[in-house]
């Protein structure tokens, strides 16, 4: 390690150690701008992931308690922005908050609040 800095190597390991934990699949879409609303065109990007809060498997530092966000954790390196829609077993979410992360992180949070059609049944 040099300067309170993660060796690449070791930071290499640990990145892909996350990534053998993430168990779900997502599609990711890019945001357009349409007519004053939003369109996500194209084929869309599958990238494994994590649903919910990492934390509750006493992981605390991948911890993010702020409501009414539902967390998605996918790899540093996937291409990602607020207003992108997330799509997880089916339920579209949208992209809403993407916390500043630092050069030694394992996992991207993604908070993303899901997108309701009107009339639709919620479960619960």
């Amino acid at each position: 390690m040099m300067g309170g800095l993660i060796d690449p190597g070791a930071l290499q390991i640990k990145r892909a150690l996350w990534g053998n934990r993430l168990h779900g699949r997502c599609t990711l879409y890019a945001v357009t701008e349409v007519d004053g609303g939003q369109d996500w065109p194209g084929a869309g990007v599958v990238v494994n992931c994590l649903k919910g809060n990492p934390s509750t498997s006493s992981v605390q530092e991948l911890s993010y308690d702020e409501v009414p966000y539902t967390w998605f954790w996918v790899p540093i390196g996937t291409v990602v922005a607020t207003g992108y829609k997330l799509v997880y077993g089916g339920s579209p979410y949208q992209v809403e908050r993407i916390p500043p992360i630092h050069s030694d992180e394992k996992l991207i949070p993604l908070g993303c609040i899901e997108i309701r059609v009107p009339g639709a049944t919620i479960d619960g």
